[in-house]
């Protein structure tokens, strides 16, 4: 286990214990991690953590393959005839958020309705149920580097929508899949690693990867490097400082110890970003409840001892708080769009 013994934020080396809690996600009774928090800045860390040497036992072959559980085969949206929701979505893409045009296919009555008169209702439907489709305006010629992508199944959707991509992923075997199976040009190892040219990507994504990383200032200031002048930095992580976090306690979702490494509230992220050279242009919060039935879940499953409810309903019923809250910048999931300093 490594010891911190300075903040990663503002380098002081007083901490206070916030909570401790086991690897609930693989289910595994020992050891018990604790969380603490920079009495001088806020920052909010797990310590001590997993060394290098043993942190990859916790990331078995099945967390990569969340999503898709076959490490040989493609699924069948990837490169296949787009559906008529993917041609509505891609036309609320380039009304919305610059895309290139999609090739020209067959539209119906109700495809041409919705991406007709309706698609401004649809877009505001997405984007308050937590739904929508991309929440990155397409930037320059479209060269996107995802950091920690996993399988690139999110890479894959870019490519689709007209993106460049390019992805960084440690796992040998999901980066093995990304190349061989979905074709994408993504390096195994760190970013740091990858050797990528200065100033070559319009976007650099970090889509719930920068929490799990040992320095995140590091791989923020490697970012701004291969960062364009007038590029777009994306952060997508956990928002400690969301109610649904004082809701569950040690039983939220989100803590995912010890994967996650820092926990990030919009002050703390912020200040990380400016310390590295970015500007935040804006932060979003999701109103999606995934955190919310997700904890809901561990709290009956490892405090009650009793089965969990259906997620379905778990979905339906913390929905409306998650929406609230998102409004009140207090949900469970924020998005934080920065340019160079």
């Amino acid at each position: 286990m490594d010891d911190i013994r300075a903040c990663e934020v503002c380098g002081a080396g007083a901490f206070r214990p916030v909570l401790e809690q086991r690897d609930l996600l693989l289910d595994r009774r020992e050891p018990v991690f604790r969380v603490v928090q920079c009495e001088w800045c806020g920052l909010l860390f797990t310590n001590p953590r997993p060394s290098e040497d043993e942190i990859g036992s916790y990331y078995p072959e099945e967390y990569y393959s969340h999503y898709h559980r076959d490490f040989s085969s493609t699924p069948a949206w990837v490169d296949g005839p787009s559906s008529w929701k993917g041609r509505v979505k891609g036309r609320l893409l380039e009304r919305y958020y610059g895309h290139p045009p999609a090739a020209a296919a067959p539209r119906g009555p109700l495809e041409r309705l919705l991406g007709g008169p309706l698609l401004g209702a649809l877009h505001l439907y997405f984007r308050l149920s937590g739904r929508d489709p991309s929440l990155i305006p397409f930037v320059g010629e479209g060269k996107i580097l995802d950091v920690g992508c996993g399988m690139g199944l999110a890479l894959a959707a870019y490519r689709q929508r007209g993106w460049t991509p390019f992805g960084v992923e440690p796992s040998h075997a999901a980066s093995r899949y990304a190349r061989e199976v979905l074709g994408l040009a993504v390096r195994q190892g760190e970013l740091l690693e990858a050797g990528f040219e200065a100033e070559s990507f319009d976007v650099v994504l970090f889509r719930h990867s920068l929490e799990h990383v040992p320095s995140p200032s590091v791989e923020l200031r490697e970012a701004h490097r291969v960062l364009k002048p007038s590029g777009l930095l994306v952060v997508m992580v956990p928002n400690a400082a969301g109610w649904d976090a004082r809701l569950f306690g040690r039983w939220w979702v989100a803590w995912d110890l010890p994967r996650h490494f820092y926990h990030f509230t919009p002050a703390t992220l912020s200040a990380l970003l400016g310390k590295t050279g970015f500007r935040v242009q804006r932060i979003t919060y999701d109103p999606g409840p995934f955190t919310f039935f997700e904890s809901a879940v561990y709290v009956s499953q490892y405090r009650y001892r009793m089965p969990a409810p259906p997620r379905r309903l778990l979905r339906l019923v913390f929905r409306p708080a998650a929406f609230v809250l998102a409004l009140m910048g207090k949900s469970g999931v924020m998005t934080v769009f920065a340019g160079k300093a």
